[in-house]
């Protein structure tokens, strides 16, 4: 297994990284920049509703928002805007149980 030195890694200003395996002050390899930041929010809403003993129906939304950004610098605020302006992704559920006595 080969170790980099810091001799032979520069990052530039964009973030990426410029790598001299052999040390010849040419670039072997570039290396894209890797920060990046992902924020999620999760919903969910139950309703239960039993129309006779042992008997129900539930109705469920859920709701999903996510957003990313490839800077890596989390900022709260612009976290929450990004993820709320992007579209949700929302599902609704709907489930009976019914009491079969005998």
């Amino acid at each position: 297994m080969q170790y980099l030195t810091p001799n032979q890694v520069t990052r530039t200003g964009a973030g990426d990284f410029l790598v001299d395996l052999n040390s010849d002050a040419t670039t072997d390899a570039i290396i894209t920049n890797p920060d990046f930041s992902y924020t999620s929010f999760r919903s969910n809403v139950v309703l239960r509703w039993e129309y006779r003993p042992g008997s129900t129906i539930f109705l469920v939304w859920q709701q999903g928002r996510s957003a990313s950004t490839s800077n890596g610098q989390y900022q709260a605020g612009d976290a929450a805007r990004s993820m709320f302006a992007n579209q949700p992704e929302n599902v609704f559920l709907i489930k009976m149980n019914y009491w079969l006595s005998l």
